[in-house]
């Protein structure tokens, strides 16, 4: 029977520093996990099992991008999202922690942008030019859906590039394939795409509420 933790001992408090720093390192590293760390890591998530009083299922899938396999870890618990268990969802308990995390991604985003950098010539006409293309790109893909359906709307409403666009640039920075004037010019590109993508669908559909509506719901 595990011995249930009510509270830490002054070693323990003592530990949790070094602790918090090698997580962050982790977190903020771009190179793969080496076999021995592959190793640590599938031993401490047995035990997260095994505390639990959860079966060990016995599949261990490795992936070499933390984005993948956070996609693959919502993928696997989309069917528990709003089941309650104990009286609470998955949904309701990691509120508080997205609450949290959220906004600190961003706040770090914004933290590796030099407002001096944002302020040169060459980095504006980058990131019009990207800003340009990104847009393009997203109109042109809407003109693939059928005819009965709003193209553009489609192609705005695929318009922003959100916090995969800022993970990739933060990435790229963080192994230095990308300098402080293209990680700059794609900041703009997602600030840009954004704001504009609310306003161009809402010029595209208007208040109309029929073309408003998906295109299942009008044809049910």
């Amino acid at each position: 029977m595990t011995k249930q933790l009510t509270k830490l001992t002054p070693e323990q408090r003592d530990r949790m520093a070094p602790h918090a720093q090698q997580w962050i390192e982790y977190g903020l590293r771009t190179t793969p996990l080496t076999d021995d760390e592959w190793e640590m890591w599938e031993t401490g998530v047995r035990q997260c099992y095994e505390y639990a009083g959860i079966r060990w299922p016995g599949v261990v899938v490795h992936v070499s991008s933390p984005i993948v396999g956070a996609f693959a870890a919502g993928m696997v618990l989309n069917s528990f999202f709003d089941r309650e268990i104990e009286g609470a969802s998955l949904h309701e308990l990691l509120s508080p922690l997205e609450s949290l995390v959220v906004p600190l991604f961003f706040v770090w985003m914004g933290i590796q942008v030099k407002l001096e950098t944002m302020a040169n010539k060459d980095v504006l006409m980058a990131g019009l030019a990207l800003t340009l293309v990104a847009i393009a790109g997203k109109v042109a893909a809407g003109w693939g859906c059928p005819p009965s359906m709003n193209r553009l709307a489609v192609g705005f409403g695929m318009m922003p590039l959100g916090e995969v666009g800022l993970i990739f640039a933060g990435i790229g920075k963080g192994i230095g394939v990308v300098d402080e004037g293209l990680f700059s010019a794609v900041v703009l590109l997602v600030m840009v795409t954004t704001v504009l993508a609310p306003i161009l669908l809402r010029a595209t559909m208007g208040s109309d509420p029929v073309a408003a509506a998906p295109f299942s719901a009008r044809h049910h």
